[in-house]
């Protein structure tokens, strides 16, 4: 079996709770037919809590605003796939970092 993960923003209404619709076996096609709209998330690095939900803005970051650069010429394109590129090194970077030290503080924690 392959498993593959996907991180979506799903819009909604203020009252949906998405926990709960979860937890009562809702399916992922019914949740994005019932939202106002969603989005595909590129280039993220977040921690997601229960459900896979990230519950706070702080708790993601995303390649984009004034991280990327401007242009669609073929030089820009170029240094945007570079920049990409360089986003992803440091993210994997740092979730590895974030797993030893995590390990770390376990076993200590433990002891």
């Amino acid at each position: 079996m392959k498993m593959e993960h996907l991180l979506i923003e799903v819009y909604l209404e203020d009252d949906v709770d998405l926990n709960q619709d979860l937890e009562q076996g809702a399916k992922l096609e019914a949740l994005i037919d019932g939202s106002k709209g969603y989005a595909i998330t590129e280039h993220e690095i977040v921690y997601a809590g229960k459900n896979g939900f990230v519950h706070e803005i702080e708790d993601s970051v995303g390649f984009g605003g004034e991280m990327d650069i401007e242009g669609n010429d073929e030089g820009t394109i170029e240094k945007r796939t570079a920049l990409i590129n360089l986003w992803n090194d440091i993210c994997r970077k740092k979730i590895d970092e974030a797993y030893e030290e995590y390990m770390q503080r376990k076993d200590e924690f433990l002891k």
